[in-house]
C-alpha cells in the first residue's frame, strides 16, 4: 500500500505541474484571452464571434466590442459562449458571426482542440446526442477535465509556433485547376446533406434564437479567402443555390435583426498569407473599416446593404 501511495502521490505531484506549466504558457493565446474578455460585463456592445477569420477585426476599428473567436470555433462553440455572456448579466447589442462555406458543415465533436477550455461553457448532456462514439465523447471530456496537457504540445504549437508557408496557396491553386466547372452547376441532395449537418442545423437555430430573444442583431459576414481556396471549398455544389437554400432553410430574411454581408471575393493573393486568412496590419486596419462601415452605416442605418447576399 506504501508503494501505490507514493506512486499516486509522484503521479498527482508531476500530473499538477505539468497542467500548471500548460495553462500558464497557454495563458497568452487567444484562446485565454477571449476566455478573459467573457467575464467582463457590459452592455449595448458588439461581439465578434465565429472562427480565426474574425480575429483580423481590429479593436481599434470596432470600438466598445469583444473578441471572442478562436481557431477552428465551430457554430456550437459559439453557441456556448454566447449563452454564457447573457447569463452572466452581460447584454450585447449586435452579434457579428462568421459565416463561411462549410460554417454547417459536422465539425468532429468527440475529440476537439483545446477540449479542457471547451468543458468550461459546453453542456456536454445536450452535446452527447450527436455524438459518433458516446464512450469516446464521455472518456475525451472527463480526461481533458483531470489532464488538460495531454493534447499540450498540438495546442502550443498551433498557437505559438505554426508558421504559413507560401506553399500552402500554390498548392491549393493547382488543385482548383483541377476542378471541373460541371461539377458546381447543381447542388445535389447528398452533398446539400453534407454541408449542413445536424449539429450545425441545431446550433445555428440556437444563435438565432438566443440574439431574437436578448434583441441582439445578427450580422454573418463571409470573410475574404482566396479564390482557390473558395473554389476547394464549394466543389461539390453551386454557392449562390446554397446561400439561397440556407436563406430559405432557416428563415433568415429578418430585415433589422440579421443580415447577411458576403465579401469572399474583395481581394486577390497578395492580401493573404496563406488561402483564407488576411495578413496583418494595414490589411486587416483597412478591411476592418470597410465591414465596420457596411454593418453601422450601409446596413443599419440605411438597411440598404452592399454586398449582402
Amino acid at each position: 500500500m506504501k508503494k501505490l501511495a507514493w506512486f499516486l502521490g509522484i503521479f498527482c505531484g508531476i500530473s499538477a505541474l505539468l497542467t500548471y506549466g500548460f495553462l500558464h504558457v497557454m495563458e497568452e493565446s487567444q484562446l485565454m484571452k477571449s476566455d478573459r474578455v467573457l467575464h467582463q460585463q457590459k452592455t449595448g456592445f458588439t461581439v465578434i464571434a465565429g472562427n480565426s477569420h474574425t480575429l483580423a477585426l481590429q479593436p481599434s476599428v470596432f470600438k466598445n466590442s469583444i473578441n471572442i473567436a478562436s481557431y477552428g470555433e465551430a457554430l456550437h462553440n459559439t453557441y456556448f459562449k454566447l449563452k454564457f455572456l447573457t447569463e452572466q448579466g452581460s447584454n450585447p447589442r449586435h452579434v457579428i458571426l462568421s459565416f463561411d462555406l462549410g460554417v454547417l458543415t459536422r465539425p468532429g465533436i468527440d475529440h476537439q482542440n483545446y477540449q479542457y477550455y471547451w468543458n468550461r461553457y459546453e453542456d456536454p448532456w445536450e452535446l452527447l446526442q450527436f455524438s459518433a462514439n458516446k464512450i469516446d465523447f464521455i472518456f475525451t471530456r472527463l480526461t481533458a477535465w483531470a489532464f488538460p496537457y495531454l493534447d499540450g504540445e498540438v495546442e502550443v504549437f498551433d498557437y505559438f509556433f505554426s508558421k504559413p508557408t507560401e506553399g500552402e496557396l500554390e498548392n491549393l491553386r493547382g488543385e482548383s485547376i483541377a476542378i471541373h466547372p460541371v461539377m458546381r452547376r447543381t447542388l445535389t441532395d447528398s452533398c446539400f446533406q453534407a454541408q449542413i449537418s445536424p449539429l450545425g442545423e441545431y446550433y445555428f437555430k440556437k444563435i438565432i434564437e438566443l440574439c431574437n430573444r436578448h434583441e441582439m442583431s445578427l450580422f454573418l459576414v463571409h470573410f475574404p479567402v482566396t479564390k482557390a481556396y473558395y473554389l476547394e471549398q464549394s466543389h461539390c455544389f453551386d454557392p449562390k443555390e446554397y446561400k439561397r437554400q440556407v436563406i430559405e432553410r432557416f428563415d433568415l430574411d429578418q430585415p433589422g435583426k440579421i443580415k447577411f454581408i458576403d465579401l469572399y471575393d474583395l481581394y486577390d493573393d497578395s492580401f493573404f498569407y496563406d488561402p483564407h486568412h488576411l495578413k496583418g496590419g494595414q490589411v486587416r486596419t483597412d478591411f476592418s473599416r470597410l465591414l465596420h462601415k457596411k454593418i453601422f452605416t450601409d446596413t443599419v442605418l440605411t438597411n440598404e446593404g452592399t454586398g449582402i447576399f
